[in-house]
């Protein structure tokens, strides 16, 4: 009976969430039908949009917005909101999208400028674009109008580590965590220009930016291969399995866990870890030659010759790949 009564709950449940999709789906169509009526009507739109937005669909929503802009183009505020959804697209993996965004944040510029939004998201579009004067421009005209704006500091450090003026840069990264102390990209660009002045204070940054998230695998990483780069080979594989802890398949991880075991000669446990990579990745090339090397130190010489093999087939430039192979029994 409590059996029958678990899959009756989740019956109704798969009812009602096919209901409320039915209903939204209605929703929309009786928008659409009334908008063939009155293509006009911007109260309209602005409720398809929303129900678009709810359900997840950015494009669908966008289209509508672009609509709203063409009834109203006076209103920078859509406009800004136009940007603000082309700019989230390119996120998503529609990069050509960025393009569209910063020109609908070159429009109306009297408005823009008075628009500290506006003036934000278009000093990231110009960092992308690596127009760093004119990204710079707009993030301090951030900054006049709102000084504590964590997110316009975090951009012009971005922009001064690309023209490599790295003092300033960190001065910029530390203001930004002032403001936001939980602002993780930036204690890792700390740690990220540290680590190429060859500064200590490069590790108290990268445990800032886990303290803040740990649930970030690349973090873990990032962290690991800055012990790696200073050979202290026990922390770096601790920072690794904290990885495997949160992706148990992660590639690059059981990669650099074999290479770490190599070191050490245990080349079953190395073997063991460059698998792991490869089922992963079918078409991991160096996991494949790092693994023949360790059978053919375990005196496995038909493995390591299909290992290295595999190796020269995703990768024909392998050169050592080529010479362990030729240099095989």
């Amino acid at each position: 009976m409590r059996y029958l009564r678990l899959v009756l709950s989740f019956f109704l449940l798969a009812c009602g969430t096919e209901q409320v999709q039915k209903e939204q789906k209605s929703d929309i169509a009786q928008l659409s039908e009334q908008l063939l009526q009155n293509p006009n009507d911007v109260a309209l739109l602005q409720k398809r949009k929303k129900l678009f937005l709810y359900r997840g669909n950015l494009e669908a929503a966008m289209i509508d917005q672009e609509l709203i802009v063409s009834l109203d183009s006076s209103n920078h505020e859509l406009l800004f909101e136009l940007a603000e959804m082309q700019y989230q697209i390119a996120v998503n993996g529609r990069p050509n999208y960025y393009k569209a965004s910063l020109k609908n944040l070159t429009k109306d510029l009297e408005a823009q400028e008075a628009h500290t939004a506006s003036l934000l998201l278009r000093g990231e579009l110009h960092y992308l674009y690596r127009k760093h004067e004119e990204s710079l421009k707009d993030l301090n005209n951030v900054l006049r109008v709102d000084p504590y704006e964590a997110k316009a500091y975090y951009f012009k450090g971005l922009n001064f580590k690309e023209l490599g003026d790295l003092e300033k840069a960190i001065s910029q990264f530390q203001t930004t965590v002032e403001q936001d102390p939980y602002h993780v990209d930036a204690y890792e660009q700390l740690a990220f220009v540290y680590t190429y002045l060859g500064n200590p204070l490069a590790e108290l940054y990268f445990d800032n930016a886990l303290a803040v998230d740990s649930s970030n695998v690349q973090r873990w990483y990032n962290k690991g291969m800055y012990l790696q780069g200073l050979e202290r080979y026990a922390d770096a594989e601790k920072c690794y399995k904290a990885m495997l802890r949160r992706d148990k398949f992660n590639q690059f991880a059981n990669y650099n866990l074999g290479y770490l075991n190599w070191l050490k000669q245990e080349y079953e446990m190395a073997a063991n870890y460059f698998s792991d990579a490869i089922y992963t990745n079918s078409e991991y090339a160096d996991a494949y030659f790092a693994r023949g090397l360790c059978f053919k130190e375990l005196g496995n010489i038909p493995q390591s010759r299909v290992d290295f093999q595999s190796a020269l087939r995703l990768d024909e430039t392998n050169t050592e790949a080529k010479k362990e192979l030729n240099s095989l029994p």
